[in-house]
């Protein structure tokens, strides 16, 4: 059905997976073209999906410029998505080295979920990028409290204490993970 968006969605994936991005584009170029009211599909997803084929590019300005257009629809026109459509940009911003851009974006989402973990393991990450590696481990001794068998957690303190260069703990937190 040329009209079903959806399964123009699978062949975006397809095309993602098998690293075929020039035809992940023109597919997302004919959803452009098709895509009605009717459809469920607000124009931000679209925006959002070509962002992240850019993002597979390692195209990150590309794909931070796209997402920050389809952030403003999204605000308007997908408040559902909103919050995932947040973490996909903070990550844009974090591949793009704008870390405080990324913590700005995770701030917003802690805003709208102040239990949410993700933001606050991303703004460890950040920390790490920024070699401020005892604010990170922090941040993420603060993560531990809300669960402790989150994967990252421990991964991003491996990190940390890495860039400690203390061996022990980060050996120590690799056999955690």
């Amino acid at each position: 059905n040329p009209k079903h968006i959806d399964s123009y969605m699978l062949m975006v994936a397809i095309d993602r997976n098998e690293e075929d991005y020039a035809s992940a584009l023109h597919v997302l170029n004919d959803v452009v073209k098709v895509n009605y009211k009717g459809s469920g599909v607000p124009e931000s997803k679209i925006l959002w999906w070509r962002a992240s084929v850019y993002s597979d590019m390692e195209e990150y300005q590309t794909a931070v410029t796209i997402m920050e257009e389809a952030l403003k629809k999204g605000r308007k026109q997908d408040k559902e998505n909103l919050s995932q459509m947040l973490e996909a940009m903070a990550q844009f911003y974090y591949e793009n080295k704008d870390y405080g851009a990324s913590d700005k974006i995770y701030l917003e989402l802690l805003k709208m979920d102040d239990s949410a973990l993700l933001p606050r393991v991303g703004m460890a990450r950040n920390l790490n990028a920024r070699e401020q590696y005892d604010q990170a481990l922090a941040l993420l001794d603060e993560c531990l409290k809300y669960d402790s068998d989150y994967e990252e957690i421990y991964r991003f303190r491996m990190q940390a204490y890495e860039g400690k260069k203390e061996y022990k703990k980060m050996i120590d937190e690799m056999i955690t993970l």
